[in-house]
């Protein structure tokens, strides 16, 4: 979960989320595992994925390039709602899969987080830093909260597609960790994106 290594050894693709596990703490991933035992046995054999070989590669050189910093530490200047936000975010969020732009070699540029990528699904994913133009600096912290537990935007429009499969899981979020992360992106640097979508 935290590197993904299977038991056999063998190293799984990056679809399956462990670069965002890896940030979770201890307990987390231990009562992540806890709901997965419990959860119902399905016999069903797993698919075999065939990607082609230039992914394949591409898929293993943006892992071996994404730093792994391990579990996530507070920021100890920032309040705890603020870093309960970080938290989420960083680990079962996984924002920055697709709101952060990705290098050539698949790897996420570090240096516009949240800025706006180009999704998993093939659709551009918003800027959702507080960047006026491009992003979300005219959303209010409610503003957020409501599209997490809604999918509704504030020009009334829905969210539709991946994002709301997310706002289905976020949906079930408590509404402190729901603010929790608006007072985190709202903190973020307002960065400039030239990408079409955005306010999502």
């Amino acid at each position: 979960m935290r590197w993904g290594v299977a038991p056999s050894g063998s190293h799984y693709f990056a679809a399956f989320p462990f670069p965002f596990y890896n940030r979770l703490t201890a307990p987390d991933l231990a009562d992540l595992w806890a709901f997965l035992k419990r959860v119902p046995a399905v016999r069903q054999p797993n698919r075999a994925g065939h990607p082609l070989w230039f992914a394949a590669l591409r898929n293993a050189v943006a892992v071996s390039v994404t730093p792994f910093p391990g579990p996530w530490r507070p920021d100890p200047e920032r309040d705890a709602v603020w870093n309960r936000g970080a938290y989420l975010v960083a680990t079962v969020g996984r924002c920055g899969d697709c709101h952060t732009p990705r290098d050539w070699l698949g790897a996420p540029d570090r240096t516009r987080f949240l800025a706006g990528g180009s999704g998993n699904d093939g659709k551009p994913s918003p800027n959702i830093t507080p960047d006026d133009a491009t992003g979300i600096g005219s959303w209010s912290s409610d503003d957020i909260v409501n599209l997490l537990k809604t999918g509704q935007k504030p020009d009334f429009d829905f969210v539709g597609g991946a994002m709301g499969e997310i706002v289905d899981a976020t949906s079930k979020l408590t509404d402190a960790d729901r603010h929790a992360i608006a007072v985190y992106l709202k903190s973020l640097p307002p960065i400039r994106s030239a990408t079409a979508a955005k306010k999502e």
